[in-house]
Formats: C-alpha cells, sequence, structure tokens
C-alpha cells in the first residue's frame, strides 16, 4: 500500500523524465520486504533486489493501473454513502413514529418525554445530551451504521425540533387530577387512563381509591393542633383541597405561626405527602430573588417557605406568585424563561409576624394566618400513622364544594381578624400605636407634624399633641424604632384606611394663620375614651359573634351559641373543670349540675344571686363608686399595681390589659361570649377575677349577668317569630338541636342520607336545610316530654 503523496510524487517525477526521453520503469514490491529499497537488500539480498528489477513495469503501464484502482475505489466508496438514508429524511421518519411522546419547548428552550423513565403518564424535561442518545438509539435500531461523525445525529435532532416544537408548555391539568393509576376529572368525576394529551408533568404519588373514607387520625391531629377551633380548622381544610386541586387562582397563601413543637412542620409534612415531594418546592425568601432557584417552582403545586425569619422588603417575587404573575427565571447555561407558577404557598415562622409592615395592605389581603399555639409531646412516628389516611383525606378534600373553599379562602380577605391584627401590631409599631393611642372619629382632624422629639420636655399631652409625636413618644415607651416623617403619614393611611376600613383622608387646613398637613377621620385617644374600645376589642368581638351574618358557617363547625341552662348535654360544651373554674373568676358563670339543675332549680338562683350580690358588697367595702352626670356609677379609681400581669410588672402594662380584659367582659352579650373569653382570649382565671373584684361596678356586673343568664331558648324563640331566616342561623338551629339531641355528626349524616339522599348540609337545597332543622326541634320537644 502507498501513500497518496508517494503516488503524487512518482506520477510529477514520471512525467518529468518521458519529458526528458529517458525510460521510465516502475518497481513495485511487497511492503513485508522492507520499506526502502536498501531496506530489502539488507534483509533480503541481493537476489531479491534483481527479481524487483526484472518484474518492473513501464510507467505507461503502472499509471494506467493506478487509475484504474482509484476508480474501483471511488465506486465503493459512492455505493457505500447511498446506503445510509439523509440526516432530515431518517429525523423526519423518527417525527412522525415518537410524534406522540416527544416534544420540543421554545419557551423552556427544552426536550420534553413522555414515561421515558417509566413514570406513567409523565411528561418530563430531558437535556440535549439525553434527546442525541434517544435518536442513536433508534438510528442503529435501524441498522444504520457507518455515518461517520455525530454531526450526522445532531442534524436529525435539528430537523425534529422543527418538526416537534411548541412556543409554550401548556398542561392540562386545570381540572384534572392525576394519579398514579389514572386522571380524575374534578367537574365530571369520571375517572380516565393516563394519555399524552393531558400534558402532565407530574402526578400525585398514590392510587385513586374512590372507596377510602377513614381519615380519622388526621382530622383528630388537627382539631388538637389548632386547639378546637374550628374555623381555624375549617380554613386548613380548605386550604389542604386547593392546593390538591391547583386554585392558584385564589391568590392567597397560609401563614402558620407558632412557637417550636405546635405543629407547623407536620402540617407542611402533611401537605408534603398530599400532594408528592416531586409536586413540592422547599425555599427560603432570599432565594426567591436567585433565578436559577425560582425556576424550580415551574410544574411544581405548592411552595414551602418554613421557618422564616423576619423578611426584608425585597419580595416581589412572593408577591408575584402569589398574585398570579408570570415569574422570571433560568436554568443553568439556558436562556431566561417567564412562567406562572401553578400553585399555592405556605410560610411558617415563630412569633412575631415576620412580614414588614410595608406589605400591609397586598399581604393581608391574601394572608390566611392561622396561630399553632399548642404544645405537643414528639411523636416521630406520627406521620408513619397519618400516611395510610391520605386516600380518605384527598377523597374528603375532593368532596368539598368548590363554592365553600372559595368562601372559606376568599371570604377572610372581606374582614380582618382579631388574630391578623394581633400580629401585625407586635410586629409592626405604627399598628400597635393605631391600636392602643389612636380612635375612628369621623368629625375629628388631626395634625400630622413632624418633630420626633416633641414630648421629650414636656408631660405628654393627647389633646395637643400631633400624631407623629405621640407615635415616636409610643415607640419610644414600648422600645420600638419609629418611622421616619417621609413615611409615617404613608403609613398611617395605608394601615387606617386599606386595613381597617376607615373613612380617613389626608389633606391641608389653614389653623392659627398657617397651613397645616393633617389627617381627617382619626384623633388620639384621651382619657375620657376610655369607654372607646381598642381596635382588637372591636375585632375580638366581631369574632365571636356578634356579626353573625359575616361569619362564614361550614359542616364541620361547633357554632358557638349562647348555652341553654336546661341543655341536657351541656356537658360536651363544658367541663366540670371548667365549669368550676369559671365560678371562682366570674361569678356570673356560676352554673350548679345538671341534676340540681332539674330538681332544685330555685338553689340554682339563690346561689347565683347571693354569691353576685357578695361580690358587689366586697366592692362596695374597697373601691369607692361615684355617680357620673348622666347617672351611671363609674369607679373614682382603680388601684393596677396588684393586678397579676402573666409577664410583665410595669404598671402601664398592668393597667392596659386590666382595662382590656373590663372591655372585652363588657364586649360579651351571651354566656357563650364569657365561655370563650375565659379559655380561648389568653388570659389566666386570676386576672380575670381581678378585673371582676376590682374594676367593675355593680350596674357592669349586672350587665355581665344579664349576658350570662341569656339562654339559647330566649334567642331561638325570637327566631321563630320571623318569616325569613339567615341561612348561617338556620346552621346554627342544626347545631344547637344536634347538642340538645346528643347527636353525632355519624348520626346526622345517616339521617341526612336516609331522608334526603345526601351525606353534607352543604349539598342540601334551602328548603331540605329547613326541613331538617324542624325535624329536630320536633325530636327535641319530644326528648323533653
Amino acid at each position: 500500500m502507498v501513500k497518496e503523496s508517494v503516488e503524487k510524487a512518482l506520477i510529477q517525477f514520471g512525467r518529468l523524465c518521458k519529458k526528458a526521453k529517458a525510460e521510465v520503469l516502475i518497481m513495485q514490491w511487497d511492503l513485508t520486504l522492507g520499506k526502502g529499497i536498501d531496506d530489502v537488500v539488507v534483509n533480503q539480498g541481493t537476489e531479491a533486489l534483481e527479481k524487483i528489477i526484472n518484474q518492473a513495469i513501464s510507467y505507461g503501464n503502472w499509471l494506467k493501473e493506478l487509475n484504474t484502482s482509484n476508480e474501483n475505489s471511488k465506486t465503493k466508496q459512492t455505493q457505500k454513502y447511498q446506503q445510509i438514508p439523509k440526516a432530515d429524511v431518517i429525523g423526519m421518519q423518527i417525527t412522525e413514529n415518537h410524534r406522540d411522546r416527544l416534544i420540543y419547548c421554545d419557551e423552556l428552550s427544552s426536550w420534553l418525554a413522555y414515561e421515558i423513565d417509566g413514570e406513567t403518564g409523565i411528561w418530563e424535561m430531558i437535556s440535549k445530551d439525553i434527546m442525541l442518545s434517544i435518536i442513536d438509539r433508534i438510528v442503529e435500531s435501524q441498522g444504520i451504521r457507518g455515518y461517520g461523525s455525530s454531526s450526522y445525529i445532531e442534524n436529525i435532532e435539528k430537523k425534529m425540533r422543527r418538526l416537534l416544537v411548541c412556543k409554550h408548555w401548556e398542561e392540562k391539568n386545570e381540572k384534572h387530577l392525576p394519579f398514579e393509576n389514572g386522571v380524575l376529572d374534578l367537574e365530571t368525576s369520571k375517572f380516565h387512563q393516563h394519555a399524552p394529551g393531558f400534558r402532565l408533568t407530574s402526578k400525585l404519588p398514590r392510587q385513586y381509591n374512590p372507596l377510602a373514607t377513614s381519615w380519622s387520625k388526621t382530622d383528630q391531629w388537627l382539631t388538637e393542633v389548632v386547639k378546637g377551633d374550628e374555623k381555624a380548622k375549617e380554613l386548613l381544610l380548605c386550604y389542604m383541597a386547593a392546593v390538591l386541586r391547583g386554585r392558584y387562582d385564589l391568590q392567597v397563601f397560609c401563614y402558620l405561626i407558632g412557637s417550636g413543637g405546635a405543629g407547623k412542620s407536620t402540617f407542611t409534612n402533611l401537605l408534603t405527602q398530599l400532594v408528592g415531594e416531586q409536586n413540592t418546592v422547599e425555599l427560603d425568601f432570599d432565594e426567591l430573588d436567585d433565578k436559577h432557584e425560582v425556576i424550580r417552582l415551574f410544574g411544581k403545586r405548592l411552595l414551602i417557605l418554613a421557618d422564616q425569619d423576619r423578611v426584608g422588603r425585597k419580595i416581589a417575587n412572593f408577591k408575584k406568585l402569589t398574585g398570579g404573575d408570570r415569574l422570571s427565571g433560568r436554568y443553568l447555561f439556558k436562556n431566561s424563561m417567564s412562567f406562572q407558577f401553578k400553585g399555592l404557598a405556605c410560610v411558617t415562622s415563630n412569633p412575631p409576624n415576620v412580614f414588614p409592615a410595608s406589605t400591609a395592605k397586598w399581604l393581608l389581603r391574601r394572608m390566611r394566618l392561622v396561630e399553632f399555639n399548642g404544645r405537643f409531646q414528639p411523636n416521630y412516628h406520627l406521620m408513619d400513622e397519618l400516611e395510610p389516611e391520605l386516600p380518605g383525606l384527598t377523597n374528603y378534600l375532593l368532596n368539598l364544594p368548590e363554592h365553600h373553599i372559595e368562601n372559606i379562602l376568599k371570604g377572610r380577605a372581606k374582614e380582618l381578624t382579631a388574630t391578623t391584627w394581633e400580629h401585625q401590631c407586635r410586629s409592626d409599631g405604627l399598628a400597635s400605636w393605631i391600636n392602643d393611642w389612636l380612635i375612628q372619629d369621623e368629625n375629628a382632624f388631626s395634625i400630622i407634624g413632624s418633630n420626633g422629639k416633641e414630648w421629650n420636655d414636656s408631660e405628654y399631652n393627647a389633646y395637643s399633641s400631633t400624631l407623629y409625636g405621640s407615635y415616636v413618644l409610643y415607640c419610644k415607651q414600648t422600645g420600638r424604632t419609629p418611622k421616619t416623617t417621609q413615611n409615617f403619614s404613608a403609613d398611617l393611611i395605608e394601615v387606617t384606611e386599606r386595613i381597617l376600613g376607615w373613612p380617613v383622608k389626608k389633606r391641608r387646613k389653614r389653623i392659627a394663620g398657617k397651613i397645616v398637613r393633617g389627617i381627617e377621620g382619626i384623633r388620639l385617644r384621651t382619657n375620657d375614651d376610655d369607654e372607646q374600645l381598642l381596635v382588637e376589642d372591636t375585632l375580638y368581638s366581631c369574632d365571636n359573634g356578634d356579626n353573625q351574618k359575616e361569619n362564614v358557617t361550614t359542616e364541620r363547625d361547633r357554632l358557638e351559641f349562647p348555652i341553654d341552662l336546661g341543655c341536657d348535654n351541656f356537658d360536651h360544651l363544658i367541663t366540670n373543670e371548667q365549669q368550676n373554674e369559671l365560678e371562682k373568676s366570674l361569678v356570673a358563670l356560676s352554673v350548679a349540675p345538671q341534676n340540681n339543675i332539674e330538681s332544685n332549680g330555685q338553689k340554682v338562683v339563690t346561689e347565683t344571686v347571693s354569691s353576685t350580690t357578695q361580690a358587689e358588697k366586697g366592692l362596695a367595702e374597697n373601691q369607692p363608686v361615684v355617680t357620673a352626670k348622666n347617672g351611671s356609677e363609674v369607679l373614682s379609681q382603680v388601684d393596677y399595681s396588684t393586678f397579676p400581669h402573666l409577664t410583665s410588672n410595669d404598671l402601664r402594662a398592668k393597667e392596659k390589659r386590666a382595662i382590656s380584659i373590663k372591655k372585652r367582659m363588657l364586649a360579651c352579650s351571651h354566656r357563650n361570649h364569657l365561655v370563650q373569653l375565659r379559655e380561648n382570649a389568653g388570659y389566666s382565671p386570676n386576672e380575670i377575677q381581678w378585673v371582676w373584684k376590682h374594676s367593675l361596678t355593680s350596674s357592669q356586673k349586672k350587665q355581665i349577668d344579664q349576658a350570662a343568664n341569656l339562654t339559647q331558648k330566649d334567642i331561638f324563640e325570637s327566631l321563630d317569630e320571623r318569616s325569613e331566616y339567615d341561612w348561617h342561623e338556620i346552621i346554627q338551629g342544626i347545631d344547637l338541636e344536634l347538642v340538645r339531641l346528643g347527636w353525632t355528626i355519624e348520626q346526622a349524616q345517616q339521617y341526612m342520607k336516609e331522608k334526603y339522599g345526601k351525606h353534607s348540609r352543604q349539598l342540601l337545597e334551602d328548603h331540605q336545610l329547613l326541613s331538617f332543622w324542624q325535624d329536630l326541634q320536633r325530636m327535641s320537644v319530644e326528648v323533653k316530654e
């Protein structure tokens, strides 16, 4: 075998020799004898050289043989190339055969393959190298070999990309819920087999079992973790249902706040198990600003921001993802892309509220805050106990009506709860100042001011103080850092108008010949405003039923109705131990044992009146009482130094807390309000007892007595006189009758199923709901007779 360069040199040299009229002979030998002629002589001797010379051929004959050999070689090479199909041809063939299992998304700059790793029903993003590997295996399976470099495979991939490209990746799971064994249509409740057309990138990590109903342990745990607050429990359940259904359109997020060991992590773990780890992303607020981290949210259903510390002002991406706006992110070494997070977020933290006050407007509109105040012994096997109930819990959540979920989650946006406001006050000095030192007054005009040292050298006077001067003084007294004058008025308007809903307006006004900036609709609290409730007290009254028509009632509610002393099932509402404590702390809540009520009602009345009279007598002996001009009794002075404050010895803190308890007691309109005050308001029995003994006049005690003695029968009969009923009032009446009858939820559901063919009150028509209430009333009367 001769190198091509040697052949060319021989041809050139032979041509020159022929031109010089010389005879040219070409010697040829086997290269195994030696590479050069000298090697042949050394290795084989002169005889071999002579033989080669004798076999030499003329230049012309050698040239003809060379040309013939080259033509044969080209023919073979042409035949070889003709056997390998063109890259574009094979690319079109592969596209036709795999069109329903391969897609290139321009938005994601990535290939997606269907069921590539045996994941039934799932499209998965794959890299270019993986795609080239898939093409290489397909080409090899068709017997195509000898194509040379990898550019042949790359050209096939480019052709397929042009044929299978889509602009945006749009999953069709808005109304579909994917499981391991198929896809559930949430609108029609039909169950479908997996198919590429659903465009699913995730699924729930379990089989769909429509017969599963058990989730009692989860139900019990949720009740314990919210300390029996049915509204908070229903909120959590509806939030879980929204996460499961992908209801990102609700534009809400869940905020769990509480100390360590209260169950926050267990709830987020339960959420993760509910939708699957592959559908969940856990980040911190700082990471949301990183484009390489935020892209992880693409195609996910749940974002968990666990155990967050104080959040800075830069939470623009969190605002976007909770508001349904598009986010910008990028995979490493790829172009940026815009996408929408089609899931919900859950934030957890220890107290106080971690969000800045500047986010108050949009944050409170979207935040659904739930307090986890319980303390539990560590149970490292709790999730193992709850996990088997996931199918039953899933079915329960899927059976919740869409309108019910929306009413619970979106209804909270229309009202400010006492819990939310309380945490706002803890985290924001401005909100706390508004709560303690500000009053809504539509006829008032208050000067804003800008002097933070207004009360450094003189005693505070609310009548003459500017708003900013009062605010700075409050911050100094409470150890907070005040806002600057540039932000104060704008933030004040934000909180009072947007959050509290007060009709305030910022304007200029001429006073004593000068133009001053002020705010209409608010004024500073003075010593004459003791009877004016604080903001938190007003919200507390609303949260506990004073505005019943605004409250949301659910099929799981144990409604807060006034307690009927004649109720046979009073023990379900308050234990004997709680009853004894109430007798010590609030004389007005004295309740004798049930057998005494039936056998000797007169004895109960006598004891109650006697106790109250004795308490009033003690008050008269220890606290001077004067009569105001309007005829009402007023305590001339109260020594708050003896108030048993739980955490502080500061006199001002004691006075503030005692006044708060007093106002909440006077805001109670019936017995259940007083029970809630004792059980859920966070006040100790000693504190309530102190206020009863030292801070209430006899007329105020009589007012509380009247509230404590107001029975459900009184309210119930007043409702019967009306021709029309509010839906929530009917629900309350049903709850009362269920307690009177001693029925469980299961018994009520069985009755509804047998009579109406429905297992939930939420599914009953209005006339069926009213009929159900009347049936319970009739049965309750029969039981009493």
